[in-house]
Order: C-alpha cells, then structure tokens, then sequence
C-alpha cells in the first residue's frame, strides 16, 4: 500500500502543512478514492494559459522568458521570440484543417 505510506510521509512533512489541509474521499468498503487539497494559485480571472505568451510579449518583449539548449549551451529567448514561435506553430497546425474545408472535406 504505497499509497497509505505517501499520505503519512505528507503529513509528516511540515512543510506541506501550510498549504493546506487533505480532505480524503473513501468509499463504503473505507478504500481511498480521491485526495484533494486547496489550489495553491488563485484562479484565473480573464484569459487563459494560451495567452500567457502574448501577454508576457506585451509587457516585456525584450525579457527572457526561458533557455534553449542550442549545440550544447543554454541561450535566452525573449518574449517576443517565444510569442512569435507559439504563433507561427499555431498557424501550421490550423493551416492544414482550413485547407481541407476550402476544399470542400468534412
């Protein structure tokens, strides 16, 4: 029962009591069905995660968001490279289903 012995490991860990506390779900047979806990972010209150991106290229388009390991060594990728990047593999994947339906396929 692997599970039983994570669930006390995390109760034991005070560093997770902050977060919050576990509510568990059992069934009529006592076995564990789900686990749950608070979020530990706040919901989103407009957008979504698609537009992370192009907001990030908004506010700072010249920051570096993440690294790229090009022949062997991490290099920057700014905002605005990344925005453009996820627009141009948005584009290659709608392209083709546009095609079809202009052609006349379902």
């Amino acid at each position: 029962m692997a599970v039983r012995r994570d669930l006390k490991r995390a109760r034991q860990r005070t560093d997770l009591v902050v977060r919050g506390s576990l509510e568990i779900v059992r069934d009529a047979t006592g076995a564990v069905r789900e686990v749950r806990t608070a979020p530990l972010a706040s919901p989103l209150t407009g957008g979504s995660l698609a537009d992370l991106p192009f907001a990030h290229a908004a506010e700072a388009p010249h920051a570096a968001l993440l690294r790229r390991r090009t022949e062997g060594t991490l290099r920057p990728v700014t905002a605005a490279a990344f925005a453009a990047e996820v627009a141009a593999t948005a584009r290659k994947l709608i392209a083709p289903a546009l095609n079809n339906r202009a052609a006349g396929a379902p």
